[in-house]
C-alpha cells in the first residue's frame, strides 16, 4: 500500500467505507461523544475565525442562493423584516432566508420572530387567516 497511487489509494479507502460503513459510523460516534466539547470549541472558533465563508456556504447549502442573491434581497428590503419592518440593526440575529418549504422557492428575508411565526402557522394560509380573525 505504501507505493499506491492516490487514485487507488482513495479507491481502496471508498470501497473500504463501504463495506465497514456501521463500523466506522460507530467509531465516529464514539470518538464524537468522547471528545464532544473538544470538538464543539473547535468548531466555534472555526465558524468565528470563517464567518463569511460559512456564511455563504450555509446560504447555498440551505437555499441555493449565493451571498450576492443575499445581498440584492437585502438591498430592495432596505434590510428590514418584510412582514414586522423592523430593520437588522434592532435585531439580536441578522434577517433569516424565508422559503416555502414545499417548493423551495424563496419569499424574502425575515426577523426571527416573524420567520418562526410562519413557520408555527406551517405556511397555512387558512390558518392564518382565522389567525387574523380571532385576533380582530
Amino acid at each position: 500500500m505504501g507505493n499506491w497511487s492516490k487514485e487507488k489509494r482513495k479507491e481502496y479507502n471508498k470501497n473500504y467505507r463501504k463495506i465497514n460503513n456501521e463500523k466506522l459510523n460507530k467509531k465516529d460516534r464514539e470518538r464524537y461523544w468522547k471528545n464532544k466539547e473538544k470538538k464543539n470549541k473547535l468548531t466555534r472558533k472555526y465558524w468565528k475565525a470563517n464567518s463569511e465563508k460559512m456564511h455563504k456556504a450555509r446560504l447555498w447549502y440551505a437555499y441555493k442562493i449565493t451571498a450576492e442573491d443575499y445581498d440584492i434581497m437585502f438591498a430592495k428590503q432596505k434590510g428590514c423584516c418584510a412582514i414586522c419592518g423592523r430593520h437588522q440593526k434592532e435585531l439580536v440575529k441578522g434577517l433569516c432566508v424565508d422559503h416555502n418549504h414545499k417548493t423551495g422557492k424563496i419569499r424574502g428575508l425575515l426577523c426571527t420572530d416573524c420567520n418562526i411565526g410562519i413557520g408555527m402557522f406551517k405556511d397555512d394560509l387558512e390558518m392564518l387567516q382565522r389567525a387574523v380573525k380571532y385576533l380582530s
